[in-house]
């Protein structure tokens, strides 16, 4: 059980939304002290066993009607950062962790501390506008926005001093020793607090399944399977340290990426460590704060041990700079590996220790680490790569470079041929260069995984990352038209005004004023459907889907699924007493060839396609039933899928084409493209009609290409 489902259906604190269950939206953040220490996570996550020791702020707990509302929340109201509101809980529970765990916020962490939160409404300025008011560079303007909101609203007050609650005091609570077993309905959950322990665990269990609990990060990315065991190491201090000598830096494998991105930062100005700087920015890049907070560095080289195909930017970087894993066969029997070897290690009954990082002389090597994404932020990566070169003022590569990229292959690691190749000779060399892109061309042996891009796209864009970091080595060599190739592009701190004139002599028409229900939803009061109680006899659905993009339908077996407790029914096409039919074709609010129908009955036409729908007790039970109804396929389909306009074209089905208007020309003309209300071109005759008419000599070609 997540914590999330213990707040909401448990506890009945509805404030704390409920939606993507992966840590991405945001909406279920809570604020969470333990050790000292106070942050935002993404309740949905976190299996709420582990939760022990942990003193966990819920919105209704900072501010409500009755004791008076938090800063945070009045402001957010007032600043009509809230619009649906479903959002604003945890944009409020963010800030509030943000606010009480750091000390003198700056505007920029204000706005990239927000990357795991969504919102459909706003478009963020409102929301961010209301926040940086509480930075310590905020113009004079917000600074005063804040003060007057503070006057203007009953603030909730700290019982102890009487001043807006900041949440700082607590009961400090024991740390337990003994191990904490628990069983549950099918499985068992233990607590333990030394390696000892641990291991007597495992060797005593060795036929069950397990998991390592410490953050349960992991579940956003991958869903995890049931096991028979389920093993919280947090309270194991081994885990947790770090030493430093002048050889290199140890840090625990149980500790969070917020914490190894605090140490690379205080240990990067040191003498063969500044490297750790590069480090540090990049984990900016992985994940979102509350993401960062909870997940461990051992659990994110976990997720790519179990899942090759992973892009861990961890991974990456830490290969990049030669790390070493140290890995724990038996309480006091250590082995140290390479991370690519470490992949190929048989992880059975062993643990992590610890990630050693290395000292490199500083005037010596470059470093520098890339990640294109679809967005700025809280993104799984389409390629990253990390670059270490050791090079002398001539350019010259006198050692063993490394080149490290992730989504190319599950395999694909270091660039073996490219390093080989670059080894002894000057990445000032414009033939060098140009034979280190082909080189690289050469070997990338690349995976075409729909619904991922094609593979051309990942080629490109492992090529020009490698050209980017050449062009970066040394800017004041390359020619000026292309040396903005080798930096990265910084996004500044955004801003946004909005001014509109008001007529003082209509108010209250349309006098600006926050709406009326702003605070109930920033504070978390409003209820939606989903914050509703239980009807009698609710029960709640979830879709059975087709996990082939096509085929036949042979057998739907549900049998085994129905006899779960609290599964009521399953239903598929057969059932409908009337059509199977979800939009019509006839409907001249759309335009679809054919009837779009409910549920697949023979032919699958795409992946994901309902083929049926599982009714239960509990919106959770409904999901895991329907993915345990069987289904088994035969064959192609009768008709093969039309899914782009060549296929409808090849086809000739008339169907899937209509004429949306039709203007007769007036005179023929040549020189200017024609005006087209409604047309489609293929790119490759885009491309060509568009370089046609840059050609003044070539307006035939251009003049055919138009017709078509």
């Amino acid at each position: 059980m997540s914590l999330l489902v213990f707040i909401r259906e448990y506890a009945k604190l509805q404030g704390t939304k409920s939606m993507c269950h992966e840590g991405d939206c945001g909406v279920c953040i809570v604020s969470v002290t333990f050790k000292n220490k106070t942050i935002a996570v993404n309740s949905c996550l976190v299996p709420v066993l582990i939760c022990d020791k942990w003193d966990i702020y819920t919105i209704e707990g900072i501010g409500n009607k009755c004791d008076g509302y938090h800063t945070f929340q009045a402001v957010l109201a007032k600043k009509n950062g809230s619009l649906c509101g479903y959002c604003s809980s945890g944009m409020v529970m963010n800030m509030y962790s943000l606010g009480i765990g750091t000390s003198n916020l700056s505007m920029e962490q204000i706005e990239n501390s927000f990357a795991g939160n969504l919102c459909r409404c706003t478009g963020y300025r409102a929301i961010l506008d209301a926040f940086k008011g509480f930075a310590t560079d905020a113009p004079p303007s917000l600074v005063k926005d804040v003060h007057d909101i503070e006057e203007s609203y009953q603030i909730k007050p700290c019982r102890k001093f009487g001043i807006p609650c900041t949440q700082s005091c607590y009961n400090k609570l024991s740390d337990g020793k003994t191990m904490l077993s628990i069983k549950l309905e099918d499985a068992s959950f233990y607590k333990v607090s030394t390696i000892e322990t641990l291991f007597t665990l495992l060797n005593n269990n060795p036929q069950a399944t397990y998991i390592l609990n410490g953050g349960n990060t992991a579940h956003g990315v991958y869903p995890l399977s049931k096991k028979d065991m389920y093993i919280d190491i947090n309270d194991i201090p081994d885990f947790h340290q770090i030493s430093k000598t002048d050889f290199g830096i140890a840090i625990g494998g149980g500790l969070t990426l917020t914490t190894a991105l605090q140490t690379f930062q205080k240990y990067s100005n040191d003498t063969g460590f500044k490297y750790l700087n590069q480090l540090a920015e990049h984990i900016e890049m992985i994940a979102n704060i509350p993401v960062r907070n909870i997940g461990t560095i051992a659990g994110n080289l976990m997720i790519k041990y179990e899942h090759n195909e992973f892009p861990s930017d961890l991974f990456v970087i830490l290969e990049t700079v030669e790390a070493e894993v140290h890995i724990l066969q038996t309480p006091s029997k250590k082995l140290r590996l390479k991370l690519w070897e470490f992949l190929k290690m048989d992880m059975h009954h062993k643990i992590i220790s610890n990630i050693f990082l290395l000292s490199h002389r500083d005037n010596y090597y470059v470093c520098r680490f890339y990640k294109v994404m679809p967005r700025a932020q809280n993104a799984r990566a389409h390629v990253n790569a990390g670059f270490f070169f050791k090079i002398d003022i001539d350019g010259k590569v006198y050692d063993y470079p490394n080149i490290i990229f992730g989504g190319i292959n599950k395999d694909f690691i270091h660039a073996r041929k490219t390093e080989q190749m670059l080894l002894n000779k000057s990445v000032f060399d414009k033939k060098v260069l140009e034979s280190s892109l082909q080189t690289l061309h050469n070997e990338l042996l690349l995976d075409n995984v729909p619904p991922d891009f094609s593979q051309k796209f990942h080629s490109v864009l492992a090529e020009g990352l490698l050209y980017k970091f050449l062009l970066s080595i040394k800017p004041q060599n390359v020619d000026a038209f292309y040396r903005s190739g080798g930096t990265l592009l910084k996004r500044g701190l955004s801003s946004g005004t909005q001014e509109y004139d008001t007529n003082i002599n209509l108010w209250p028409v349309n006098k600006p004023m926050p709406k009326l229900e702003a605070l109930a939803q920033t504070s978390g009061e409003v209820q939606y459907c989903s914050d509703l109680g239980p009807y009698p006899g609710e029960v709640f659905c979830a879709f059975v889907v087709a996990e082939i993009s096509k085929g036949q339908i042979d057998k739907i077996d549900a049998d085994q699924v129905l006899q779960m407790k609290g599964v009521v029914a399953f239903f598929s096409a057969k059932d409908i007493a009337g059509m199977n039919l979800c939009i019509s074709a006839a409907s001249k609010l759309t335009f679809l060839p054919e009837n779009e129908i409910l549920f697949a009955e023979k032919d699958v036409l795409y992946a994901g396609q309902p083929v049926g729908v599982i009714v239960a007790e509990t919106h959770k039970l409904a999901n895991e039933a329907a993915k345990l109804v069987e289904i088994t396929y035969k064959g192609p389909p009768k008709k093969e899928p039309i899914i782009t306009i060549d296929d409808a074209i090849n086809a000739n089905d008339k169907t899937r084409m209509r004429q949306n208007a039709y203007v007769p020309a007036k005179k023929k003309v040549i020189d200017e493209p024609p005006l087209c209300l409604s047309c489609v071109i293929p790119i490759a005759i885009r491309k060509a009609l568009n370089s046609a008419r840059r050609d003044s000599g070539n307006k035939d070609l251009w003049y055919q290409l138009s017709k078509f």
